[in-house]
């Protein structure tokens, strides 16, 4: 039996120093469901079967939620690296009570030795889609002088919708469906059922 992913909740997560920026803490998962509840509050959420809270024995956490309230309300997924630098960032806003996968974008950075902020990666892939099937893709790959930029229309967007999750289900933003470039299928995929997937721009590539 696989026991339940646990998470840890705080106001703010700083990625280069992986911990909490300063003023501010780690909340209980009580007033975290409270802050959820109320639609109004900031929360970022870490993985707390991979991650410590524990000062100076923590590694990376492999992702961040961070919950929007308010007129921003939706939600925004960080992948990390092992050494914390933001590899994939995932966004999804609120459209007529639901949600919807508006972009997905792409870092690479030169190795995984260290922790690398966004402007120092060498490729940025960037997608953003739009509810009535229209998008963009820009590709800055900072060996090359220019940077590409693509119109695109006709997108089936049907599987970049999805529920708000409800407090806890933190795990269906995190299906890689829903963003991250898709991996080679195994010999048993076809035996399983399936549905549609969120359009990606890495499916074009």
């Amino acid at each position: 039996m696989t026991d339940s992913p646990t998470y840890a909740y705080l106001g703010r997560w700083n990625y280069s120093l992986q911990k909490p920026v300063p003023d501010e803490s780690w909340i209980t998962e009580d007033q975290a469901r409270a802050d959820y509840a109320s639609c109004t509050v900031c929360l970022d959420i870490v993985s707390g079967d991979t991650y410590t809270v524990h000062e100076g024995t923590r590694p990376s956490p492999p992702w961040v939620i961070t919950t929007f309230g308010g007129v921003l309300s939706g939600f925004r997924v960080h992948h990390l690296t092992t050494q914390g630098s933001v590899r994939l960032d995932i966004q999804y806003k609120h459209f007529e009570g639901r949600l919807f996968l508006s972009s997905v974008t792409e870092y690479t950075y030169p190795n995984d030795d260290r922790y690398y902020r966004r402007y120092e990666c060498t490729n940025i892939v960037d997608g953003i889609m739009k509810p009535d099937g229209t998008g963009f893709l820009t590709i800055d790959d900072k060996s090359r002088p220019t940077v590409e930029r693509l119109s695109i229309d006709q997108i089936d967007v049907s599987g970049n919708w999805l529920d708000y999750p409800a407090f806890g289900d933190w795990h269906v933003l995190l299906d890689p469906d829903f963003g991250a470039r898709p991996t080679s299928p195994g010999p048993d995929s076809e035996k399983k059922p399936r549905r549609r997937r969120a359009w990606s721009p890495f499916r074009r590539r």
